[in-house]
């Protein structure tokens, strides 16, 4: 195939990025993969489960068009049991063909089909909560995509209508998009291989509602943590309040919050799941402690998550690398840190999203520096881009705004054309695109400490100064609020 024509020279190459944008071939986007028909009518699925969330039963009602082939998550095969579809008023038993369900029929015309699932036995064996993870035997975290039959062919605009039955003092909690309240979880079938964190069992739940809009669904898994219950709702609650002064509104209109613990102290660890509704479990130690809440950045480092669509996997670096930038400025703006704290860790630790040898840009460089600071420097580009060309109109902010007002939030699956377009949209320049494509399929090198230098900022034995007098402090000022001073403050 014959070069695209090559891009156009961006406005800052000679300034901030050393780009040489003017050679390089456009990059085609790749065709999207083939997709099988799309079924007529909902699928209908019903889950009932057992005594203490234990064993699921499930049927689903499934309309004509749906792939033959069905199956569950990787690893959770063993713990489908009795799969049977009904045949002209009978039920028969489906045998597994390796990792898949066969139901011809269903495709044909359309079927019933019921089977067990045995949650209790893939908690103990899978032992993680992005397949299935047990508490104490009480309680069971696992996603629908754990649970659930799929079709293991991408399905097109086939929805999902899920209703739950659990028997007295067991609850199930999920991320999942529901119709209305007591109205069935509605999500996409192709959702399903990714869908958010769901479980059964003992869970002591209570909502929080978020000032402006928004609901959480708090969850604490059973047993006692190193603070009560009321202290720990208050710190969830005061993290999603900064998120959504950042996004002007919380940005999903329910989540799901799950506490868990393990061994150990602080906040080691939390991940957001999305697709079809919006999920986050969080792995507090056991020894937690005040102190330790006041330190957490990863709690709001992940409900800033929930301000994005979900992308492709190679642009996994454009997620995490916006989480990492925008978190320690909502955690600014809250009075948890201060502004030198910010730009000390931008000057110390962005050096390790730089390109080295071997590089091929950022959508195909899945190294752990390109994906979170490689992402973040991304951003503060974009960030201090959009505040020159707008003469300090519009910001990075505005445009992940816009991106949530189009719906592009964690329940939705995007391409990254269409993130992209709608964040350029909203500031009205195309400086997100422009980056994207200069830096997406090449090392693009990034000279940092020029953009130091013209931000004004000095970073002298392990502190910072700021000089009010360079090109960018204006560009600086505006990135972090004007908050200079401000200490951190008590969740």
């Amino acid at each position: 195939m014959a070069p695209a024509a090559p891009k156009r020279r961006a406005p800052w190459a000679g300034a901030l990025v050393a780009l040489a944008l003017g050679a390089a071939p456009s990059c085609a986007r790749p065709p999207a993969p083939a997709k099988a028909p799309a079924a007529e009518a909902a699928w209908q699925v019903r889950v009932e489960a057992g005594p203490g969330g234990r064993e699921l039963a499930v049927e689903a009602d499934l309309p004509r068009g749906v792939p033959e082939e069905l199956g569950v998550g990787e690893g959770a095969e063993p713990f489908v049991r009795g799969v049977e579809i009904e045949q002209g008023g009978a039920w028969a038993p489906v045998a597994p063909r390796g990792d898949a369900w066969l139901a011809p029929a269903c495709a044909a015309r359309g079927c019933r089909v019921r089977y067990r699932f045995s949650l209790a036995e893939a908690a103990a064996a899978l032992d993680n909560f992005d397949q299935a993870e047990a508490y104490g035997g009480e309680a069971f975290l696992a996603p629908p995509s754990t649970w659930l039959l799929r079709p293991l062919a991408a399905s097109g605009p086939a929805r999902v209508r899920l209703r739950v039955v659990t028997p007295p003092g067991v609850e199930f909690i999920t991320g999942l998009r529901r119709e209305g309240e007591g109205g069935p979880f509605v999500f996409g079938v192709d959702d399903l291989a990714d869908a958010p964190y769901s479980g059964f069992g003992r869970f002591r739940v209570r909502p929080i509602e978020i000032e402006g809009g928004g609901r959480l669904d708090l969850a604490f898994t059973p047993g006692a943590f190193g603070l009560d219950d009321e202290r720990l709702a208050a710190y969830v609650a005061s993290s999603a309040a900064a998120v959504a002064a950042f996004y002007g509104r919380f940005p999903v209109e329910r989540a799901l919050v799950v506490l868990t613990q393990v061994r150990g102290r602080g906040v080691p660890f939390g991940k957001t799941s999305g697709n079809g509704g919006a999920a986050i479990v969080m792995l507090l130690g056991e020894s937690l402690r005040e102190a330790d809440l006041r330190r957490d950045w990863v709690m709001v480092h992940e409900m800033v998550h929930l301000g994005f669509p979900w992308l492709p996997g190679r642009h996994r670096w454009l997620e995490e690398g916006l989480a990492t930038y925008v978190e320690p400025l909502v955690r600014l703006r809250a009075g948890l840190v201060a502004e030198e704290d910010i730009w000390r860790e931008f000057v110390e630790r962005m050096p390790q999203g730089l390109p080295r040898p071997g590089d091929r840009g950022l959508d195909r460089t899945p190294t752990w520096g390109r994906t979170y600071w490689g992402g973040a420097i991304f951003c503060l580009l974009a960030d201090v881009e959009i505040r020159k060309r707008t003469g300090g109109a519009r910001s990075l902010e505005d445009a992940l705004r816009g991106v949530v007002r189009a719906g592009g939030n964690a329940s939705a699956r995007w391409g990254i054309g269409e993130a992209l377009a709608a964040g350029d949209a909203a500031v009205g320049v195309p400086v997100l695109r422009e980056l994207y494509d200069a830096m997406a399929e090449r090392p693009a090198p990034v000279d940092l400490p020029r953009l130091w230098r013209e931000l004004g900022v000095r970073s002298e034995g392990g502190r910072v100064r700021f000089d009010d007098r360079a090109p960018l402090a204006a560009v600086r000022e505006g990135i972090t609020g004007g908050g200079r001073g401000r200490g951190p403050k008590a969740l």
